[in-house]
């Protein structure tokens, strides 16, 4: 994914007048915008990934991650949810007892 890309695809995103920090989700529609553009070089592919002969995730991968890197990532001690590992959470699993929220 090339930051370029991300503002080919999504105009919206580069119109600095139309980005109001305090006022709007910028960081969220940056990391929409990201995660479709994603989607869409997995679903119609790349130059990149051709020449190495490196085929994308499917989607299903993409978005959810498989069920054996839940697994790993929760023997590994990670925090982990229907959805796969929850990024930058780290959390012993025997810390917390069942129905403990998290700080």
């Amino acid at each position: 994914m090339a930051f370029g890309e991300v503002i080919w695809q999504f105009d919206f995103l580069d119109f600095h007048k139309n980005q109001k920090v305090l006022l709007q989700p910028v960081g969220v529609f940056y990391t929409v915008g990201v995660s479709l553009t994603n989607a869409h070089v997995i679903l119609h592919g790349s130059q990149v990934s051709t020449y190495f002969n490196c085929p994308p995730p499917s989607l299903e991968e993409y978005f959810h991650g498989t069920a054996e890197e839940a697994w790993v990532a929760r023997e590994q001690g990670y925090q982990v949810d229907f959805t796969g590992v929850i990024p930058g959470v780290m959390v012993e699993m025997e810390d917390l007892e069942v129905g403990e929220e998290m700080d």
